[in-house]
Formats: C-alpha cells, structure tokens, sequence
C-alpha cells in the first residue's frame, strides 16, 4: 500500500512537473511576443519621437508669430483709436468755426443792408431835393 501511495505521489509529482514546466513555456512565449511587441511600438514611435522636435519648434514659431500679429494689431487699434480722436478734433474745430462764421457772416450781412439803406436813403433825399 505504500508502494500505491508513493507511486501516486511520483506521478503527482511528475504531472505537476509537467505542468509547471508547460507554464513556464508558455510564460516564455507570452514574454518573446511581449518583446516583439514592444519593439514593434518602439520602432513605430521612432518617427513621431524624431518628429516631435520640429513640431514644437513649429509650434512655437506659429506662437511667436501669433504674439507679434497681435501686437500689430494692438498697434493698429491704439493708431485707429487715435486717428479717431484727431478727426473728432477736427470736427469740433470746422464746428466752431461754422458758428463763428456763421455769426461773422451775419454780421456783415447785416453791415451790408445798414449802408446800403443808409446810401438809398441819402440818395433818395437828394433825389427828392432837386
């Protein structure tokens, strides 16, 4: 009967041998294909890695440039803004100026009716003289 339990226990033995030894196989496999597809990734991102310093050159050149259009702009809008002010200036001052003329104009209008009444009045008295 000891002979039947330690036979048992070989072939137990054995079979988990055997077991642990197709585990260890296949646990090599899944390791060689996990290396194979690491280095397939690797090599796939090689590009983009040599890429990505161009492209964040790039991408600070466009900022650069996006910084200096808006700076342009910002010009442009302090120019306008300005130009603004100097016609509303101007605008004020042809106001002033057609009030004042306005009124001048008036004023020699009226300078104008006071002595041609004052030269048709002697006229017509000198006229009703003779």
């Amino acid at each position: 009967m000891n002979s039947i339990i330690l036979g048992v226990a070989a072939l137990a033995i054995v079979v988990t041998a055997v077991v642990f030894i197709y585990f260890l196989m296949e646990i090599k496999k899944t390791i060689i294909n996990l290396e194979k597809t690491v280095k397939n990734i690797e090599e796939s991102l090689m590009p983009t890695m040599e890429e990505l310093p161009k492209t964040i050159v790039s991408v600070k050149n466009f900022s650069d440039n996006m910084t200096d259009i808006t700076d342009d702009v910002k010009a442009l809008s302090g120019s306008l803004r300005g130009m603004a002010t100097n016609i509303s200036n101007i605008t004020n001052s042809i106001e002033r100026i057609a009030r004042v003329t306005a009124g001048e104009v008036s004023g020699i209008k009226a300078g104008f009716d006071a002595a041609l009444s004052v030269i048709a009045r002697h006229y017509t008295k000198r006229v009703n003289k003779q």
